[in-house]
């Protein structure tokens, strides 16, 4: 249990209180989580740090200090950021308890997951939600509806640890990194944005709902990439109006989809085993507008 825990991030965004880092240390500590990561710790104070983790303090002082949000979930294939604000629009939200099954789920697929938390007084930005697999929110009394960021990571790490003494799930299938999901999205942005699609709407809307749509989906290591040429070869033909001639035996579309036929050309995937499916076919495609990409004459 202790080794799939290992793959979960507690990922701390601009904390200003570095007592508030220390207590997440603790109660990360208490329910057996300890992969911390810091980004960009604001006045940080050792001895406020050291008091409030009252002996977890190890926790924190191995955790990896970076820059960005990009570099604190690089390869994870899930992540989740919390928060607690009324946005502007509708962002999807998940339960808390369903983002901590799907989490356990992830690390017993192989996969690393991340859970960002925010800053004390204003939270994750946009920007920051934007990389997120999902949002969850912790609904709260009107009374007084702001957790403190130790309380909140507590409360994580308890819905974690009690997903894990759960009924284990069936396997679960290798998903794609969220670094990949993102590229697709940046793909898909930059041809929608070719074709004047984004005129009157809201294009950080549409961009995390594409974000949210294949970040949810499980989709696999090949299929996004497999969605990732597509997109190119849109991208191509944009450049190349009035050519449509079929690809080539050398695309590698073609390569991948014949490796996916039975021998009586009926398409069988069960064949393959999860690994070949799974497997990255990224270096296979070439980029749009190359040589090696145009269709034959």
């Amino acid at each position: 249990m202790a080794q799939l825990l290992e793959r979960i991030r507690i990922v701390l965004v601009e904390p200003t209180i570095p007592g508030n880092v220390g207590s997440a240390a603790r109660a990360m500590a208490n329910l057996g989580l300890t992969q911390m990561v810091l980004v960009r710790p604001q006045r940080w104070n050792n001895k406020q740090a050291y008091r409030m983790a009252a002996g977890a303090h190890w926790v924190y002082q191995k955790a990896p200090r970076v820059d960005t949000v990009e570099e604190a979930i690089a390869g994870c294939q899930q992540v989740w950021a919390t928060t607690g604000r009324t946005r502007k629009w509708s962002w999807p939200r998940i339960p808390p308890h369903e983002a901590a099954e799907r989490s356990i789920a992830a690390v017993r697929g192989d996969a690393d997951v991340a859970w960002l938390f925010g800053r004390e007084d204003f939270g994750l930005a946009n920007t920051d939600l934007e990389l997120a697999t999902g949002l969850v929110h912790f609904p709260t009394s009107d009374l007084h509806s702001s957790l403190n960021l130790s309380q909140a990571v507590l409360l994580v790490c308890w819905l974690i640890k009690e997903a894990m003494d759960g009924v284990s799930p069936p396997h679960q299938h290798k998903t794609a990194s969220a670094d990949a999901i993102r590229g697709a999205v940046e793909d898909l942005e930059a041809l929608l944005g070719r074709i004047n699609f984004n005129r009157g709407r809201n294009p950080q809307q549409l961009r995390v709902m594409a974000q949210q749509i294949l970040g949810n989906s499980g989709i696999r290591p090949f299929e996004v990439n497999s969605v990732r040429g597509i997109l190119r070869k849109l991208a191509w033909h944009l450049d190349h109006p009035g050519h449509n001639s079929p690809p080539t035996p050398e695309d590698p579309f073609v390569r991948i989809w014949q490796r996916r036929q039975e021998p009586d050309g009926i398409a069988h995937q069960d064949s393959l085993s999860d690994d070949e499916l799974d497997q990255d076919d990224s270096s296979d495609i070439p980029p749009a507008g190359s040589p090696d990409h145009q269709p034959a004459d």
